[in-house]
């Protein structure tokens, strides 16, 4: 599950080998969480995208930064809910709208609008292999206006 390469002058440590991301299904549990399958053995700099069940669109990355911090963001733009993208240009990652041109740094914080909120960010556990997350209790709260 390794990503992308280089380092970033935010806090991530890429080792990787590829530019391809990975993408894995989501299972929702009963309590709440989402089990992302991989996500508790990432290595420093990999990402993982995931999908919330059942639509299987890709809402979501995970990734472990240098310090050892596993991260889990939305990648739907705040702005007109757009998909984000992982880009990597020259020693920096950042998420970016492609239909808009927003960008977001690592944190999920805008470095550059029209978007003004920051990217959802997701509290994260790992159990074993895999990595659960907490989530809004109804989904649609992930929805953003689109006006």
């Amino acid at each position: 599950m390794v990503i992308v390469s280089g380092c970033s002058s935010d806090d991530l440590c890429i080792e990787a080998h590829t530019n391809a991301i990975v993408t894995v299904t989501a299972t929702k549990n009963p309590d709440g969480t989402l089990r992302v399958p991989g996500g508790g053995k990432l290595q420093p700099g990999t990402v993982l995208a995931f999908t919330f069940p059942p639509d299987d669109e890709t809402h979501g990355i995970i990734f472990l930064t240098c310090e050892a911090e596993l991260r889990a963001l939305s990648t739907r733009c705040t702005h007109a809910a757009c998909t984000v993208a992982w880009q990597r240009k020259g020693d920096t990652e950042t998420l970016e709208c492609l239909c808009h041109g927003s960008r977001f740094d690592t944190a999920g914080r805008v470095l550059n609008g029209p978007a003004k909120l920051p990217l959802a960010r997701y509290a994260v556990r790992v159990e074993g292999d895999d990595a659960f997350l907490m989530l809004p209790s109804d989904l649609d709260a992930l929805s953003v206006s689109t006006k």
